[in-house]
Formats: structure tokens, sequence, C-alpha cells
């Protein structure tokens, strides 16, 4: 048998402790010290943001006409976003970001910048530029920790880059032009009060002939982050500031002609260049929505960064919800986004959990790359994934990964080994725990795909209960795969294991209780058929209404895919009492077939009667099937005289 040695001599302790850990994990403030709680209302900011609907807008002329809008000289000097209303980019035009100059009377204004379009009934947002006030609350915060205070409103939060036009990344300077609010220090809390509502730039612009829309918070410099405290956001609702999030466009980069596409720049966080990260970062009690591109996403590979995410909503993405963070998520729910998570394990020293949470309307729940053998273990336990879920996990590579007591009512359960490898190391799909889980529905519970690189090894599937599926586990496409253990599943109505394609070796054994694969020659024609153990598992049978005549042969020249222990059962079907069947007159019912012990179809075959059962056993020291579940023989043995 070909087995790799994986160092990991108790693979349970190994990957359950670590996650023990790790689900207590919820990170820690300091505040034992006085605490400015600056109050960004202080600094200048308004939270006025209001929507517009009807815009009329005159190509080269800086006047707008809203019917319905309710302006007041106030709002003289506020952002405003005129959704199409901007340059014409080839194919259409780029939104029309820029400020109120005067205000003529409730519905008729002038603006900075010119419209670059004739249109009527466009849609915009305006309020207060409330970015310079958020960060200089920032700077007056005290050391080591404090906290902002961020009364109900929605505050407009827009970029440098989106005001001006020009993308001045990457900066020497500490101002990243597509971010918003700056984040060089820890220690700080932002807490929302009421309904507090942080929105980003829901306008793109053509920006080095790439749509663009920033980010709310994040560096994207080269500057170390000081004071490692943890970043805290609470009570909070983070908006993207598009009407909808999750188009269904994962072009990339995003047009500069069109402005969709998969948006690397619209998050409400994002840390990129480089310089050292702080820690812990703490999301509580909040509401992250409407975003096209990843919501979140750590870029810089700091190894040493834990998100703490407790009763969060993430919903309405067009990329991932979370993006290569080491994570202890508890309580969240995700939906209607690309997907839940992508984490490149790489990336982290730390243990991640996902617990207690529920995924809904996702592509992909959870997609996991960049495993390494020996990496911090990743723990999913009690959370659902939901009916609408596209499947539940794919990985390429993932090591060390432990899937427990989960509800499962999706298309597809967990691919292992998927297109698109990802690894800046050599590892393969390896250590992976799925155990006591329900997939109730669906296609999949367990797939293997990976080969070459991304093939897979080491896999225990055991103690699920697997109802209405389409086939308890599969493979194939000449993927290969070794160790794959599926033992003692609890199985109503599960489809037959199909692996057939797959070179690796599986285990499944018969305490799978699952249908059958049948063979055989219905419609009145006689052939040859072979049962695979490493295609089609422990339970096999034959078609019903099977030609009299038909003869069957056990695979036995694969002897490298077939683990010690295989056992094959195999049931005669082929039970009718009706003389004739559909015309078939070659079948007279209760037949009764000859199956022979090898492929080459030599030697004495046994004999299957009607409705009856026969259980082979693989003799792994000679290579051959037997009637008989005979020990293997001695080694070593010694004669005395």
């Amino acid at each position: 048998m070909n087995r790799r040695s994986m160092k990991n001599k108790n693979i349970f302790s190994r990957l359950f402790c670590p996650a023990l850990a790790g689900w207590l994990m919820l990170g820690h403030v300091d505040s034992g010290h006085a605490q400015n709680y600056p109050n960004v209302t202080n600094y200048g900011a308004i939270g006025d943001l209001l929507a517009l609907t009807n815009v009329d807008t005159i190509s080269n002329s800086t006047s707008l006409v809203c019917p319905g809008a309710n302006f007041l000289p106030t709002d003289t000097n506020k952002l405003i976003e005129v959704f199409g209303g901007g340059f014409w980019r080839g194919i259409s035009n780029e939104d029309l970001i820029t400020y109120i100059s005067t205000v003529s009377s409730p519905t008729n204004i002038t603006v900075s910048e010119a419209a670059g379009a004739t249109a009527t009934n466009l849609n915009g947002v305006y309020g207060t530029d409330d970015a310079a006030a958020f960060n200089a609350a920032i700077a007056a915060c005290a050391i080591p920790t404090d906290t902002i205070i961020i009364p109900s409103g929605n505050y407009l939060l827009v970029s440098p880059a989106l005001k001006t036009g020009t993308d001045l990344s990457p900066l020497t300077t500490t101002v990243p032009s597509l971010v918003a609010i700056i984040l060089h220090r820890g220690g700080i809390t932002f807490s929302g009060q009421g309904n507090a509502i942080l929105t980003g730039c829901g306008g793109w612009k053509n920006i080095k002939n790439i749509g663009e829309r920033g980010e709310i918070f994040g560096k994207n410099d080269s500057l170390n982050m000081t004071n490692d405290q943890p970043l805290v956001f609470t009570n909070l609702t983070l908006d993207g500031g598009v009407a909808v999030g999750r188009i269904y466009n994962l072009s990339f980069p995003v047009s500069g002609q069109t402005g969709v596409g998969w948006d690397g720049t619209h998050h409400w966080m994002a840390f990129g260049g480089g310089g050292f990260i702080i820690s812990s970062f703490i999301m509580q009690n909040c509401v992250v929505q409407h975003w096209r591109g990843e919501m979140m996403e750590m870029a810089t590979g700091t190894p040493n960064n834990v998100l703490s995410a407790t009763n969060c909503l993430f919903q309405d993405g067009d990329a991932s919800c979370i993006n290569n963070f080491a994570h202890n998520c508890v309580a969240c729910t995700f939906s209607n986004a690309n997907q839940g998570e992508e984490f490149y394990r790489s990336y982290t020293t730390n243990a991640s959990l996902m617990a207690n949470c529920q995924f809904y309307l996702m592509s992909v729940g959870i997609a996991l790359n960049g495993g390494y053998y020996g990496d911090a273990t990743y723990t999913i336990a009690g959370n659902t994934f939901n009916t609408n879920c596209g499947s539940v996990m794919f990985t390429s590579p993932a090591c060390d990964v432990v899937f427990v007591s989960n509800n499962v009512y999706s298309v597809n359960g967990l691919f292992l080994g998927t297109a698109g490898y990802q690894n800046n190391i050599a590892c393969v799909n390896s250590n992976i725990v799925v155990g006591w889980n329900i997939f109730n529905g669906g296609g999949t519970p367990l797939g293997i795909s990976g080969s070459g690189i991304n093939l897979v090894e080491n896999v225990y599937f055991f103690s699920n209960q697997v109802n209405n599926a389409a086939q308890l586990a599969g493979g194939g496409n000449g993927t290969w795969s070794t160790n794959v253990y599926v033992i003692a599943n609890l199985c109503s109505n599960a489809g037959p294991v199909s692996t057939a394609g797959c070179a690796g070796q599986f285990f499944i054994d018969k305490s799978n209780n699952y249908n059958p694969h049948l063979l055989g020659n219905p419609g009145g024609k006689t052939g040859t058929n072979y049962f695979n153990y490493s295609s089609n598992g422990a339970y096999q049978g034959i078609n019903p209404f099977t030609a009299a005549g038909s003869v069957f042969g056990l695979v036995d020249t694969n002897a490298a895919q077939m683990p010690p222990g295989a056992v094959m059962v195999i049931t005669n079907t082929a039970n009718p009492t009706t003389a004739t069947k559909n015309g078939w007159a070659s079948f007279t019912g209760n037949e009764t077939y000859s199956i022979y012990l090898n492929a080459a179809l030599t030697g004495t075959p046994v004999t299957i009667p009607s409705n009856g059962t026969l259980t082979f056993y693989w003799q792994y020291w000679d290579n051959a099937w037997s009637t008989s579940p005979a020990p293997p023989p001695p080694t070593n043995v010694r004669l005395n005289f």
C-alpha cells in the first residue's frame, strides 16, 4: 500500500487540542488607563448621507436638477455621487463623484465637476465628506487604547483617489489614496451608538484604465503599524455604497469601460503594501454589506493576525466576506456572496475556528488554499450550510482541517483538491477530518478532485449521517489519492460510491450502508461486467432484469489501490417473478449468475442466487479476492526442535 509518512503519530490529538484553545480566544483590550473617548462629531463628522433619485444631468454642464430632492443652503461643499453621470468611457459612463458648489433651490444645484452624460432619472447619494473627521478622531486617541464614539447616522467615507480621479498609490507618504480612513496603530475601539452606518464609495472611476471604488479602513504602504493592541469594531454597519453587491461577475480587474467586475479595491477593510500589522482585530454585532470586492482582506502575508468576529452579518458581496485572516468566527451569518471566506493558510501561525455560523446563498462556503504540513489547525464546527449554498468547502490545498458537527443542506459537500492550486511551498491536501456531521440532500458529501501537487491523502470521513444524497463519496478525472477512509457513516437513500478514474487508494468500509452500485446487461443482451472496489466501494449489485447468461468478474489487477481489509458485498437484485419484462424474453426472473474472483475470468466461479448476497474479502498478501475472511499467513515463524 502506498502511504506517505506525515509525521503525525496521533492525528486526532494534534488537530483537536489547538481547536479547543481557539474556541475561547476572542481578544482582549487593555482599559486600565485614562481614555479620551473622542466623538467623531466633535471633529466635524455629520453622518447625514441621503439617497437621491431622478437626477437629471447635461453633458459638459455643472448644473444638476433633482426633482423630489430637498437641498438646503448648508449642503454646499457636500460630496455627491451620481451613478452613470460621469465621463464616457467607451461603453458606458463612469460615475460622477464631486462636490456641491452652490444650491440654487431645493431641486437645483451646481457641482464642481461637469457631468459627462445627458441623462434623466439617475440615482445617487450626497452627504458630508466625513473621512477627515474620522482621521482626526484617530489622531486624538490615547495610548495604548481608546474608544472612538460614533453616534447614530450615515457617514460618507470616500478615499482621496475617488474624489480626485487620480490614484497616487503606492505613496511614500502616510496617505494611501485609495483608503478613506488610515490605520497605522492599534488599540482603538470604533463604537457605534444606535444606528451608526459607515458608507464607502459606491461610485466608480476609471483610474489607470481600471474601474476603482476604494476602501474605508486600511493601509497600502510599507510603514509598520504601532501599538500592538486590538482594533475593535462594534455595533456598526459597514456599507459598500452600491445598490447591489453581488452581480455574479468575477471579471478581474474591473473594466475601466463599464465599472463591472471583481473590484480589488472595494473593501470595508484591507491591508496591502508591507510592514508590521497588529495582531488582533475584533468585530462585534456588525453588519457588512454591499461590496464588489473582498469585504475584508489581509494581503500582506503577515502570519500573526487573528480576527475575532461575534454575532456579525456579512451579506451581498461579489467576492469573499473574509479573505486571509486567521479567525475565530462565532455565531455569524454569511449570506448572498460568492464565498464566505477564502483563507490562504500559509499566511498564519494561529489556529482558526468557524463555529455556530449560518451560510446562505453562497457559491462556496469556505475556500482554503496555501496549506502546509503541520500548519495551525482550522476547526469548522456546529455551522449550518443551507440549501442554497453551492458547495460547502473547496481545498487547493489545505492541511489539518477538522470539520465536525455541522448541518449541511447543500448541493455538494466538501471537495478536496479542486482546481486553482495556490501555494508557495510544495504541499498536498492532507490530514482532513470530517465526522459527526449531517448531510441532507444534494450531491456528494465528499468529493476527491486533486492530482499531482494537488493530490489528496489522509482523509477521515466517519460517523456522518448522509440523507438523500446522489452519492456518498466520489472522485475521478484521473485524480490521485491515498488513505481516504470512509467509515461507519449512517446513510439513508445515499447513492453509490463512484471513484472511477481515481488512481489512489480509498478505504470504503461496508459499515457505510449506502445504496449499491449496480452492474448488468438489461435489455436482453448478455455480456461481461467487472466489480471494482477501488471505483465503487464496498456495496455493489447486479442490475434488475440483467439478461440470463451474463457473467461477472472481480477486478484484482489494481493492488496498489486496494487497502488491507477491503470487503466487497454484492447483491443480486434480479428477482422479479414475471417471466418477461418489457419484451425482454431472455429474462425469465429469479436469475442466478456466475461471479469469477478475478478479472481474467479463470478458475471456478461462484454462483449468486436471485435476491442473494455474497461477501468477498481482499487478501492483500497474494493480491486476490476470496469468499473466506482468512487471516494473513504468519510471518517470522521460528521453529524449535
